[in-house]
């Protein structure tokens, strides 16, 4: 799944650069430029996904209820604590697995949730 992937390749370079990312994520909660620094990125993904989601609820891919905005946030704030968490608790070895199941979320949360 193209999902897996990529998170894989997320995981990898958060792991990569693990200290750097650690240290503006601590300094973004007490300096403003820096915190404007590290949400950019963030937001500018948040963005993205919103557009793709939107998009995909227009071809009829996405269920219409999903609310886009909720979904982003969801995928794109809580995806990177939870890869900031799994990169200070795992030697690396549940990066694949970690992917998978943050793939799998976005996939099934988004495109094959139940109707209520």
């Amino acid at each position: 799944m193209r999902f897996a992937r990529f998170f894989e390749e997320v995981i990898a370079v958060h792991r990569a650069h693990q200290g750097v990312i650690t240290a503006v994520r601590e300094a973004a909660a007490y300096d403003p430029a820096v915190s404007d620094f590290y949400t950019a990125g963030l937001e500018g993904f948040d963005e993205a996904v919103r557009r793709t989601l939107r998009s995909e609820q227009a071809a009829g891919s996405a269920p219409a209820d999903l609310d886009v905005t909720a979904a982003s946030r969801v995928i794109v704030w809580g995806g990177a604590q939870a890869i900031a968490h799994h990169i200070v608790v795992d030697d690396g070895s549940g990066d694949r697995a970690l992917a998978r199941e943050l793939a799998r979320i976005w996939w099934h949360g988004t495109y094959r949730r139940p109707s209520d």
